[in-house]
């Protein structure tokens, strides 16, 4: 299921059946009838008539390029080989098309070789044609440029307009698409010269209007040469039907697969077109040399017109990982529907393309990260950050408190990825989305679901259902597969028994693509009825609640989720553009405003430009997607979190005395509070509430990765490295988990294993080129208590080492976004480490930028601590005190710091912060 691209109108099938009929009744027609027939259907439905229009001129082209065109059918041949044509010796034929023949040829006159081509004799007849060729072949002729293919003559010799034009040695890139899958710089390399080279006819008004692949050669020398630009012709002309017809190819069974697969919609349309229809065609090249397929070819003409108008091509990296997500979102742009929303140049293009290459030519692409981006990533979902754990189908609450107030342990069960049993990888991003969504279904019905990116992360390991109920502690495991054939949406899915791994149910679900909210619903309505679980009238209501009223808005929602978990900028930027356009389709659709409200937070930590007035953006966005499900648990997280990063320690411990009226085993919910007492304290609170997060979702990544704060925070150092072992054993490298770990280390006095972590730590952020998004909040944190360790223990030449890599990526990172709070600070901290008299400069401006936003930052610390190490205790007091007075508590910020003890005004200091502690235990807290 795929939505039509950003403003245009869905096709439905029940649309598309009506186009075809309208058109079926159109060609019964005599042409004076159907001339009549197509303006009656315009007054009532000009959608309609545009649509059966545009298809008719290519019906049209199918049956003359079937009778005239199909190599083999009689045609006059032009010259025979070894015949003189003017000053011209044929030697052999080139190709042949539907405008005619190419051959190649000797030019006596100044010896070189030629290509010649032809009009064929049926077009030839028609004089508008005719003349047409010649006309736009002069225009082409003045092209002068070494991407593209030189004109040298253009002409009429006894009866046969011809053109005589620069010779080419290499391969079609069609033929190198057809051949093997192309490296990425090649790829590049070609589409950045093809761009310039329509940069520089589109200087002179002359449109190619004929982009593909089979026009573009790749000479022996290595660069391109754009074939064709005879067919193209000057902005402003009138689009002729010949010339549309002319530009098909044939293969050998006679389907026709032609241009049109390359045309822009708007060209598809029988519309004006201008440079942006080019840049849609060579969009689809570039998507095509990286797919290795057209992204809108189909069995016919006319189908394969309706994928152009009305298809959005699946992601890139789905089918080829190792796309960069700047280069996807280069080719999305490129192949909007709307001129509007495409580059408005070929200067732009090639430019973006240029920039793209330039990175992967260095060798700068984003690399895969194996953590998140910012440390406020785990306030919500450990290592794979704020930004899917916002965006992810989870159980919500509205309609949980029906099984909360019966007092009965509910059935647990566990809803796995499903699998996309047809192989095409575009649609891979559905398999997570059904399962999400029918996780969610089951927690409204009052089941006990674990949690979507638990399961997930479990698949990776392709367990069985015994095995995933051994290792999630559930009674059942519910397994599907998914298909795409034509429009239908084909599910099938069984309910297992999690001890014996008996299949006590499994059905067959068949709709729509558009009926995906009621296969859903009804695989939920089957599983709660298997497992003997009983629906009380709300929430049956709430559990057959649509996801949205438009599948083309959820589905675009379900794309801007799959990129949002990938955890970079470009992904983010990516995701921001689906969401924003599945709300332009279903402006209450709740989930993607909680994903915008998502990607405004992570922009906001990482530096990613906009500065603190990305939390007044994701604040609005979350604050909406409440206005329409009051009880949505993702929004009043996203909405806390805002809370936290703004240092409002008191506002942020309400959400978590509020959601602990709302029930005890609810695994979202009890996350949520155990996440809050973590980072705002008391850290002891959260420690009971993360176990039973575990004990009911033994696999929760962000319950383990939390409480090993709390152990750290407590000063149970054993229990911290042990718990930070396990987390990276069983979820992967993480930077902060070997921070704390090495500083447990420290305080336990293995300094020499505390050195091995600090190590692991910055390795990786050590090797990465500087750029703007080199380096996370993650590793600018690790290289600032990395190198105060070294330098407490006599290793001030790594320290300084340390520091100066850490300074050099956050200065680089603020060339992105200077008005970047937590990389100001950052920034700010190592400057005082390295005693660079820009530190107080830099110290006020922080500030100045804080104060300026009401923000509180969470920084503070780091910079207080540099202030300890180096000495000046006073103003680390300081800063620690004008926290704690605006509501921000640190984690016993001495620990992190141990040069605060011998601080004068300490004590007094650790009086306070315990007081504080101790008021949001009386205020926050259980009931005694």
């Amino acid at each position: 299921m795929r939505a039509p691209a950003f403003g245009q109108a869905p096709m439905t099938p029940e649309r598309w059946t009506e186009v075809k009929e309208a058109l079926v009744a159109a060609l019964d027609r005599s042409p004076a009838e159907r001339a009549a027939y197509l303006e009656a259907i315009g007054v009532t439905d000009p959608e309609l008539g545009r649509e059966v229009e545009g298809l008719l001129a290519h019906h049209a082209e199918e049956e003359f390029l079937e009778h005239s065109a199909v190599p083999g059918a009689a045609r006059e041949p032009v010259l025979s080989p070894g015949a003189m044509f003017g000053q011209y010796q044929i030697e052999s034929q080139l190709g042949e098309g539907g405008m005619g023949q190419v051959f190649l040829a000797q030019d006596r006159g100044l010896d070189r070789p030629v290509a010649l081509k032809f009009l064929s004799t049926t077009i030839r007849q028609q004089e508008d044609a005719r003349r047409r060729f010649l006309r736009e072949a002069k225009a082409a002729a003045a092209l002068d440029h070494p991407y593209i293919c030189k004109i040298y003559q253009t002409g009429e010799e006894d009866g046969h307009p011809f053109i005589a034009m620069e010779y080419v040695r290499g391969e079609t890139l069609r033929h190198r698409i057809d051949t093997a899958p192309m490296p990425l710089q090649d790829v590049l390399r070609v589409c950045v010269e093809v761009a310039e080279a329509l940069e520089t006819a589109h200087a002179a008004q002359i449109v190619h209007r004929d982009l593909k692949p089979s026009n573009i050669m790749l000479t022996t020398g290595g660069h391109v040469k754009v074939l064709d630009f005879s067919l193209a012709k000057r902005l402003g002309e009138e689009v002729g039907a010949v010339a549309r017809t002319g530009s098909a190819e044939i293969t050998g069974t006679g389907m026709v697969q032609g241009t049109v697969a390359y045309m822009s919609p708007e060209q598809v349309r029988g519309h004006e077109i201008d440079v942006r229809s080019d840049i849609f065609s060579l969009g689809v090249v570039l998507y095509e040399s990286l797919a290795g397929s057209n992204p809108f070819q189909a069995g016919s003409l006319l189908e394969t017109a309706s994928q152009v108008l009305h298809h959005t091509p699946p992601r890139l990296r789905l089918i080829r990982p190792g796309v960069p997500a700047a280069l996807e979102q280069v080719v999305h742009t490129m192949l909007a529907k709307a001129p509007g929303d495409r580059y408005q140049s070929a200067h732009d293009v090639r430019t973006e393309l240029a920039r793209v290459k330039d990175l992967v030519d260095r060798g700068d692409r984003p690399a895969e990260r194996t953590e998140p981006i910012g440390w406020s990533a785990r306030l919500l979902l450990g290592r794979r950050g704020v930004i899917y754990a916002l965006v992810a189908v989870v159980a919500a609450i509205a309609g949980a408190s029906v099984w909360w107030a019966a007092r009965t342990r509910p059935p647990a069960v566990a809803v796995m990825p499903f699998h996309n049993v047809s192989g095409d990888p575009k649609n891979d991003y559905l398999a997570d989305g059904i399962a999400q969504a029918v996780t969610t279904k089951l927690h409204r019905a009052g089941l006990r679901v674990i949690p979507s990116e638990t399961a997930r992360r479990l698949q990776r390991d392709h367990p069985s259902p015994t095995q995933v109920a051994l290792a999630l502690g559930v009674d059942s495991v519910l397994t599907g597969n998914f298909q795409i054939k034509g429009d239908r949406l084909l599910v099938t899915v069984e309910l297992a028994d999690g001890a014996t791994g008996f299949i006590s149910w499994t059905d067959d679900f068949d709709g729509t693509s558009d009926e995906i909210f009621n296969v859903q619903t009804s695989i939920a309505k089957g599983v709660a009825e298997k497992l003997g679980h009983e629906l009380t009238s709300d929430a049956a209501e709430t559990l057959a609640r649509p996801e949205s009223i438009s599948a083309d808005a959820y589905d675009l929602y379900l794309q801007g989720a799959e990129y949002l978990r990938e955890g970079d900028r470009e992904s983010s930027d990516v995701a921001y553009e689906f969401f924003t356009h599945a709300l332009t389709k279903d402006p209450n659709l709740t989930d993607a405003h909680v994903g915008l409200g998502a990607a405004y937070v992570e922009r906001f930590w990482n530096g990613w430009g906009g500065g603190a007035g990305n939390l007044v953006l994701a604040e609005k966005s979350f604050q909406t997607a409440l206005e329409r499900d009051a009880g949505n648990i993702r929004a009043r997280r996203g909405l806390n979190l805002l809370e936290w990063l703004r240092g409002r320690g008191d506002s942020h411990l309400r959400f978590a005395r509020d959601a602990a009226q709302l029930g005890v085993d609810d695994i979202e919910i009890l996350l949520a509070r155990g996440e809050v007492f973590t980072t705002d304290g008391p850290e002891d609170l959260a420690e009971p509430i993360l176990g039973r997060v575990l004990a009911l979702d033994p696999q929760n990544q962000a319950a383990a990765w939390h409480l090993t704060v709390v152990y750290h925070t407590t000063g149970r150092f054993k229990d911290a490295i042990k718990a930070a072992d396990d987390y990276i054993r069983r979820f992967g490298p993480d930077s902060y988990m070997d921070t704390f770990a090495a500083n447990a280390l420290e305080w336990s006095g293995d300094l020499d294993r505390a050195r091995d972590r600090h190590d692991r730590s910055t390795e990786r952020v050590m090797q990465v080129q500087p750029g703007p998004e080199s380096a996370t909040a993650n590793d600018l944190n690790a290289l600032l208590f990395a190198g105060t360790f070294r330098s407490r223990h006599g290793g001030r030449p790594r320290a300084e080492v340390l520091w100066q890599r850490g300074r050099q990526l956050a200065t680089t990172a603020l060339s992105s976004d200077p008005d970047s709070i937590a990389i100001r600070f950052y920034l700010t901290s190592f400057l005082v480490v390295l005693r660079d008299p820009a530190a107080a400069t830099g110290e006020r401006q922080a500030f100045a930028l804080a104060e300026a936003s009401d923000i509180n930052p969470a920084q503070l610390r780091q910079l207080a601590s540099a202030h300890a190490h180096v000495g000046n205790t006073a103003r680390a007091l300081e800063i620690f005190r004008h926290a704690l007075e605006r509501g921000r508590l640190f984690g016993r910020p001495w620990l992190l710091a141990p040069e605060l003890e011998r601080a004068n005004g300490f004590s007094s200091l650790k009086r306070e912060y315990l007081a504080a502690e101790e008021r949001r235990r009386r205020l926050y807290g259980p009931p005694s």
